[in-house]
């Protein structure tokens, strides 16, 4: 599931370590009860109580829910003119010491009421989600507000009751003091008997106060959102303690600077792939410009040291509707084309030669098998993987040890959807197969005894939300970035924790809120993803520190520039002028295929 702030997480005792802070928990925990009506408050002007002051008031100030967590309260207007419209929710959430701890959500019904008459009531409903808080007492100001002003209060009091069983009688967390925001560090707890045997099977509960703060988890592991003094509190039995943490700003700094672009206004821009010095940009669908049709059968090459920016010294044309994606093989020796319709109605390849990086020359054009159409393709020695177009597809593995006579070798399909990205790596492919998930083959890594003509799946996982859309692997971080193509949700980037490929683990997101990510490219070096954002643009993520939790809220952007200013022609992002589809980087550059503009230029800077 997509990772969310605040949430308690339990785990085994780990590390022997004496520490300091305990509190012992009191079990089990009581609440004392308020006079007046089984807990309810009486009524009065401190608390907008009942409402014969003439105001607007709850029916009472205050009402003790234990451990309920749903009550109806009449709202009543005690004044002589209609009030409205009241806005109804939850304000600050107190501990016993008076702390505002966060931690929860509550759900009124109605949440908005358009006017309410002099004189006249209305039952409101509240509900509460505590997921997250400790054990201890609380309290909740619940607030009717007019105008954005608070017009009446109501505390509601409730009891988080401990349910942890352990026989252990002491506990001591262990961790650092001093982390910085955003960066995944690990705390361990030490729990023991009465005898002083550290219990190492003893259930621990996490959490973290206050809980908007950041994310605690399995095994202690945690992440600050937010710069300041936490309290982390691990919880066995009876025992608890507590370790202060005083969280650092993360202080991502950094740009990308706009240099002179690759303009190209009459074809809409696909992909963008960087090597030798030259860039080779693929082109889509049908544009209409200056009274004629342009459709997307075209490779256009720039030569990326021409003086004043990226020249287009020659294109290559094609056989297709849109060339979907290019690739040209780490020897500088072989090249392919992705593509998407054609005039026979034909899907497939097209293998170039690109020894003359400035002006490649077509080698043959591959249908076989492809007939569908080919949305990616990725080139590793002497084979092309291929991602079909369409549900039943996957994917195909072809041997292009002789470029002029390719003949698949290969295929594989996950079971459902479609296959929408592959790469491969180390003789590893990463499939980003849509409600399928990620998928990892071995094609010749030999850990699960696989080649190129006969694929083993070694391990599959579905990330929250699925359709996984683009991947990008990161060996030495153990890391996979998988983008979501879902338009009708918040973007969202998944992180994969694959430091065990048989076993690969979902732990932190990254959601814009707005279009959803396409393509992927990392400095692995620096420890930036760039990520080609659609209609948003392109991010710059600082990916460093360890990864976990909800990474738009630790100050990991480095930089988010407009690549399109100025642009007021058609987009295919609308109504965003920026589309950016793909993104590729070399010498020190970043380049993004603009569907609108082109092959544009990012210089990074700290």
């Amino acid at each position: 599931a997509r990772s969310s702030s605040g949430y308690g997480a339990r785990s085994r005792s780990t590390a022997p370590r004496p520490r300091r802070l305990r509190a012992l928990l009191a079990a089990p925990l009581l609440v004392l009860v308020v006079a007046c009506g089984g807990g309810d408050g009486g009524t009065g002007p401190g608390g907008g109580g009942a409402g014969g002051g003439g105001s607007l008031a709850f029916e009472v100030s205050r009402r003790d829910l234990r451990q309920d967590r749903s009550t109806s309260i009449d709202l009543r207007n005690g004044t002589s003119a209609t009030i409205g419209p009241i806005t109804l929710g939850g304000g600050p959430v107190l501990d016993a010491t008076g702390v505002d701890v966060g931690g929860v959500s509550v759900v009124s019904i109605p949440s908005q009421i358009p006017s309410l008459a002099a004189g006249e009531e209305r039952a409101v409903t509240i509900n509460l989600n505590d997921r997250g808080l400790p054990p201890g007492d609380y309290e909740l100001q619940f607030e009717a507000r007019v105008n954005g002003q608070v017009r009446a209060t109501v505390a509601l009091a409730f009891t988080v009751a401990n349910t942890s069983m352990s026989s252990a009688v002491s506990i001591a967390i262990a961790g650092p003091t001093q982390v910085r925001q955003g960066d995944r560090v690990q705390f361990t707890a030490d729990a023991r008997d009465s005898q002083g045997n550290q219990l190492s099977e003893a259930v621990i509960d996490w959490f973290l106060l206050p809980t908007t703060a950041g994310l605690i988890g399995n095994e202690g592991t945690f992440v600050a959102y937010e710069p300041g003094s936490r309290r982390i509190i691990a919880v066995s039995g009876s025992v608890a303690d507590t370790l202060t943490v005083d969280v650092s700003p993360r202080n991502a700094t950094g740009s990308l600077t706009l240099e002179s672009p690759g303009t190209l206004t009459h074809r809409w821009t696909s992909s963008v792939w960087v090597q030798g010095g030259f860039a080779y940009t693929g082109t889509r669908d049908t544009r209409d410009a200056g009274g004629s049709s342009f459709p997307g059968k075209t490779l256009y090459v720039w030569d990326l040291a021409a003086a004043g920016g990226p020249s287009l010294v020659d294109s290559l044309q094609v056989d297709a509707a849109t060339v979907a994606d290019v690739h040209v093989r780490a020897d500088g020796q072989l090249g392919a084309l992705a593509h998407l319709g054609a005039s026979d109605g034909l899907g497939g390849i097209t293998l170039f030669d690109p020894s003359d990086p400035a002006h490649p020359t077509v080698i043959t054009r591959f249908t076989d098998g492809l007939e569908a159409g080919v949305r990616n393709v990725w080139l590793d020695g002497t084979h092309a993987y291929v991602a079909l177009e369409g549900d039943a597809q996957g994917l195909r593995v072809i041997d292009v040890s002789n470029p002029a006579a390719p003949a698949v070798v290969a295929s594989f399909f996950g079971g459902v959807s479609f296959l929408d990205d592959v790469i491969v790596r180390d003789g590893l492919a990463f499939l980003a197969h849509f409600n399928a998930g990620v998928i990892v083959l071995d094609v010749g890594n030999g850990m699960r005894g696989g080649t190129p003509a006969a694929p083993v799946e070694v391990s599959r996982i579905v990330p929250a939300g699925a359709q996984v859309h683009a991947l990008w692997y990161w060996p030495a971080g153990g890391t996979l970035f998988a983008a979501e193509d879902d338009a009708d949700t918040p973007g969202a980037l998944h992180v994969i924790d694959v430091s065990d490929l048989s076993n690969p683990t979902e732990v932190a997101t990254f959601e814009s809120g707005g279009a959803p990510p396409n393509r992927l490219w990392m400095d692995e070096a620096a420890q930036v993803l760039y990520v080609a954002w659609n209609g948003e643009g392109v991010r710059a993520l600082d990916v460093s520190g360890g990864l976990f939790g909800r990474l738009e809220l630790q100050g990991r952007v480095v930089a988010q520039p407009d690549i399109a200013p100025g642009y007021a022609g058609a987009s295919l992002c609308t109504p965003s002028t920026q589309c950016a589809l793909d993104i590729a980087g070399a010498g020190g550059l970043v380049y993004v295929a603009d569907a609108n503009t082109g092959l544009v230029v990012l210089r990074p800077g700290s």
